[in-house]
């Protein structure tokens, strides 16, 4: 795909053949999504330069995730496209957390969004969802074209990212940091 150097000069934006304006909150709501994919795919090469076997598993799921990024974000701009996010992904979602979940221990407390630089990129990613998040329910409560499955897929997602953050910390061996408010 060949960029259109100057042709958004004007205040639009081409999307997969469509044209929006690009103060939009549809044109927002994509670039964030935008944003937390590029943050996904820095964190998966923050964790292939790390070259260790025991992230693979990992980062098939976060690539898996990236393309659910992108078949919400086609979706969202009204693209003709066969595959959707449904109920079959949020449940993949939840296996995925259930699954992760079994490596780490069990918190009742926050953790400093810290650690290894892989983990630590996969916080800032989680924190960027839970910001597309907000605005995919803005927008939604607006427009009425965000379905009901892409809301419960982008809440579990950060609950995803989350887990893996911790996991990673984990098989790196590196300590979690825990908060208690001060009394």
């Amino acid at each position: 795909m060949k960029p259109n150097v100057g042709s958004g000069d004007k205040g639009k934006t081409k999307i997969l053949g469509c044209e929006l304006d690009k103060t939009s909150s549809l044109v927002g709501l994509i670039g964030e999504l935008d944003e937390l994919n590029s943050f996904i795919g820095f964190s998966r090469s923050l964790l292939k330069f790390e070259g260790r076997s025991e992230f693979r598993d990992l980062d098939e799921i976060m690539k898996k995730i990236q393309s659910h990024i992108f078949l919400i974000s086609s979706e969202l701009i009204g693209a003709s496209i066969k595959k959707k996010i449904g109920e079959s992904e949020v449940k993949w979602l939840e296996d995925v957390i259930n699954e992760l979940e079994k490596e780490v221990e069990r918190i009742s407390n926050f953790i400093y969004p810290t650690g290894s630089i892989s983990s630590s990129s996969l916080q800032a990613a989680r924190a960027i969802c839970r910001r597309v998040e907000r605005e995919a329910f803005k927008f939604s409560k607006r427009k009425r074209i965000v379905r009901s499955e892409i809301l419960s897929y982008l809440n579990r997602l950060s609950d995803v990212l989350f887990v893996i953050a911790r996991v990673i910390n984990k098989r790196m061996k590196v300590s979690e940091e825990i908060w208690k408010a001060e009394e």
